[in-house]
């Protein structure tokens, strides 16, 4: 099975987050064109740290109209932000292969 994962990083204090939304092939269509829709005039793309709360949480309604699974890692920055964000990252990569999705390993 294959998946599209859509992945955005934050700091928040000291916590590192790493948030995935999960779309499989025959949703992507019908999801990008669920939140094309939401661009404003001029605006080329959705980044939540762009954009009003208000806006986030139209954003985030829209996303669980559309059913897409999101999943959030999160890790302390106590070892610092290289080391949260690996450890999220190799969170991500299991959790994927554990969900069927094709791995480039030879």
């Amino acid at each position: 099975m294959s998946l599209h994962a859509f992945v955005d990083e934050s700091r928040r204090n000291n916590t590192y987050l790493l948030a995935v939304a999960l779309v499989p092939p025959g949703q992507l269509h019908k999801f990008r064109k669920a939140l094309r829709c939401l661009l404003m005039p001029g605006q080329r793309e959705l980044h939540c740290k762009k954009e009003t709360p208000s806006r986030r949480k139209t954003i985030a309604s829209r996303m669980v109209d559309e059913k897409v699974s999101v999943r959030l890692y999160k890790r302390s920055c106590d070892q610092g932000d290289e080391q949260a964000r690996q450890t999220c990252v190799r969170r991500l990569v299991e959790d994927l292969l554990n969900a069927g999705a094709p791995s480039a390993r030879p």
